[in-house]
C-alpha cells in the first residue's frame, strides 16, 4: 500500500512538472515542519503531548495580477499525535478513600498517519519587486494512506509493553480539511530561480476521530520553506 501510494505520488508530481513547464506556468517544491497540538472536545478525559508533523509538496504557481498568485498542488502529509484516553473506565483505588482515580489508569495512543493532500492557496505579494513579503491564504483536502498506531495501557502500578494494533482503524477518518494562514518572505536567487520561508498557522476542520472522549480538532502552527521556478 505504502510502495502503490509512493509511486502514484511520483507520478502526480512528473505530472505537475510537465504540466508547468509545457504552459510555461512557474512551479516549485516546498517542505514543512509543523508542530501538531490536538484540542480535546472533552479535556478532564484526554490529553496529548505536542508533536512534529512533517510535509512534502510540488506546486504550480498562477499569476492572475501583477500582486496575486494562485497555487494548486499535489502534496505528502504526515501527522504524529501521542493521546492519553481516560474515558476506559480503567481506575483505581482513591487511596483508601473509595471511588476510583482513573487518571492512574488509561490507554496511551501514538498515531503515525500519512495522507496524500490536494492543496490550493492564494499568495498576495505585500511589498517589495525582487524581493518580497507576501501573505498567503490555503486550503486542503487529505485522503488517508497509511497508518500506525501503537498503544499501551497503564494500569495502576501496571503499564503494559507497546502493542502496535489496528483494532480503532473504523475511527480514522479517511479525509482530513484544513486551512492555512501565513506571512512570508521570498528571495531572488537567479533570473529564473526563487526561494522562499512561510511561517504557517493550520486549523483542521475535521476530527481527528470519528468518535470518543479522545476526539479532537488540530492546530498546527511551523515553518514552510520552498523554491520556486
Amino acid at each position: 500500500m505504502k510502495k502503490t501510494s509512493a509511486i502514484a505520488l511520483l507520478v502526480c508530481c512528473i505530472y505537475v512538472v510537465g504540466f508547468a513547464q509545457k504552459s510555461s506556468l512557474h512551479w516549485g517544491f516546498t517542505a514543512q515542519g509543523m508542530l501538531t497540538k490536538p484540542e480535546f472536545k472533552n479535556a478532564e478525559m484526554a490529553e496529548a503531548d505536542q508533536t512534529v508533523s512533517f510535509g512534502l509538496g510540488t506546486h504550480l504557481y498562477l499569476g492572475i495580477t501583477e500582486r496575486l498568485l494562485w497555487s494548486p498542488g499535489i502534496a505528502y502529509r504526515n501527522i504524529n499525535s501521542k493521546q492519553i484516553d481516560y474515558s476506559f473506565n480503567l481506575g483505581c483505588e482513591n487511596n483508601g478513600q473509595g471511588g476510583v482515580d482513573f487518571k492512574k489508569a488509561y490507554l496511551k495512543g501514538n498515531y503515525s498517519l500519512s495522507y496524500l493532500a490536494m492543496p490550493i492557496s492564494l499568495r498576495y505579494q505585500l511589498w517589495g519587486e525582487e524581493n518580497q513579503m507576501f501573505l498567503q491564504v490555503g486550503s486542503e483536502a487529505a485522503a488517508l494512506l497509511g497508518k500506525k498506531q501503537t498503544f499501551t495501557v497503564v494500569d495502576c502500578d501496571n503499564t503494559s509493553s507497546p502493542v502496535e494494533s489496528n483494532i480503532f482503524d473504523d475511527n480514522l477518518p479517511r479525509w482530513q480539511v484544513s486551512s492555512s494562514l501565513g506571512m512570508g518572505f521570498e528571495l531572488k536567487i537567479t533570473e529564473s530561480l526563487r526561494a522562499f520561508i512561510l511561517p504557517t498557522i493550520c486549523v483542521y476542520w475535521t476530527s481527528f476521530l470519528k468518535e470518543g472522549e479522545a476526539n479532537s480538532q488540530l492546530y498546527q502552527i511551523g515553518l514552510q520553506a520552498g523554491l520556486r521556478l
